[in-house]
């Protein structure tokens, strides 16, 4: 019970962690029509610089759960595995999307 537990919860955190990657790559990506956009752009772009290393630390606890799960031979779904193998490609291109960002 608890090995499907911690699945669900590695699950979830993975879906989290991918839709705040890919939301907030997606505001920056927005070209501002107003002041007030610019504005609330520039704000999250500072924002999510000074929380990087916070954020990117938010990933070796998710291999480590999902190694306890490999290591008691818990069954987790082939999409999820994905998801997880996934995550390094989702957070380079929200990392070279703060760059591009911060250079604009």
């Amino acid at each position: 019970k608890f090995s499907f537990f911690l699945c669900v919860l590695v699950t979830n955190k993975i879906d989290d962690l991918t839709t705040f990657l890919q939301n907030n790559c997606k505001n920056l990506s927005k070209p501002p029509e107003t002041l007030e956009e610019l504005g609330n752009s520039l704000s999250l772009l500072e924002q999510l610089k000074t929380n990087q290393e916070e954020i990117e630390g938010r990933f070796p606890p998710l291999y480590e759960q999902f190694n306890i799960l490999r290591k008691h031979e818990v069954q987790v779904d082939e999409k999820v595995q994905e998801k997880l193998d996934e995550l390094g490609n989702e957070w380079q291109t929200f990392a070279n999307c703060l760059h591009d960002s911060d250079i604009m």
